[in-house]
């Protein structure tokens, strides 16, 4: 299992769920966000493979996919803090809409299944929900905030 975004807060916390149910997650981000981080604070940071890369680098993040091969791919990557969107709002587009985008197209590429969670359920284009018979569902709302997308491969 790949998870974006996983050394954030909720990325630590899916981690360390996945790996007390057994599973042996990857991780992808652009770092540790915080200092103090609950990826460090945990130990998760020495339990599991990480790669450093940004989402908006679509080259980065095909190749880990590609690597990897993963059977799920869980997008938790973004840029959540309002005062810095409100400071840099191309960088909070090109991070949650174009690294979403990104983060599609690796497992669509590779035929996986991917699991993304966003409060921007309307930003998947239509041409990625159905490609290479590979098919884009929206799923309800979770919460007030956040949506789900899955691709089945």
């Amino acid at each position: 299992m790949l998870v974006t975004g996983h050394s954030g807060f909720k990325g630590s916390w899916l981690c360390l769920w996945l790996a007390s149910l057994g599973a042996e997650p990857v991780g992808f981000s652009a770092g540790v966000p915080t200092q103090p981080a609950l990826f460090e604070l945990s130990g998760m940071s020495s339990q599991m493979r990480s790669t450093e890369g940004d989402v908006r680098d679509s080259d980065a993040v095909l190749e880990v996919v590609e690597r990897e091969r993963p059977e799920i791919v869980f997008h938790l990557a973004a840029q959540p803090l309002v005062r810095r969107s409100l400071a840099s709002p191309a960088l909070t587009y090109q991070v949650n809409a174009m690294g979403t985008v990104n983060v599609l197209e690796g497992p669509v590429t590779n035929n996986r299944r991917m699991a993304s969670r966003s409060s921007r359920t309307g930003l998947v284009p239509s041409a990625l929900r159905r490609r290479n018979g590979t098919q884009l569902v929206h799923g309800a709302p979770v919460g007030s905030l956040a949506g789900t997308h899955a691709t089945e491969g």
